[in-house]
């Protein structure tokens, strides 16, 4: 009989390997893809399409574990948790984006760290959820 807890990483596992590597193929293809779908953007333009799909390879790690650590709250009974780490997630996105949009240097960029961080808040909030279930969980038994 497997645990809850390790039912959990073993499913955090496996998606933290698949959205791993998608991340990375998708921080590595973002030029030639770039390139081959958007052939009539100008050399600036593209440049920095290429650099925000790198930046934004990031949230395809993030919000992948999210998701899976999401369902494993509901899956416990627990889905006002999941809805919960996602309403702070995007109250820190929403913050990050006023603060970041009021400063030109950064532009557009500012909208793909504010998102990386919301995510990577989601994350970390539902691994400590569902870490706190598990083991409160397992003190009862």
């Amino acid at each position: 009989n497997i645990s809850p807890r390790r039912r959990i990483f073993f499913s955090l596992g496996i998606t933290a390997v698949i959205s791993g590597l998608s991340a990375i193929a998708l921080y590595l293809f973002a030029e030639p893809t770039a390139e081959l779908i958007f052939r009539s953007l100008a050399d600036a333009e593209r440049t920095t399409l290429i650099q925000l799909i790198k930046t934004f390879s990031v949230s395809a790690f993030t919000l992948s574990c999210v998701q899976t650590l999401s369902a494993c709250l509901t899956a416990q009974g627990k889905p006002q948790y999941a809805a919960l780490s996602m309403l702070i997630a995007m109250v820190v996105k929403t913050g990050l984006y006023v603060f970041w949009l009021r400063d030109p240097s950064v532009s557009v960029f500012g909208l793909v760290y504010a998102t990386n961080i919301a995510y990577a808040v989601a994350f970390l909030l539902d691994l400590l959820y569902n870490v706190y279930i598990t083991r409160r969980r397992t003190a009862k038994e």
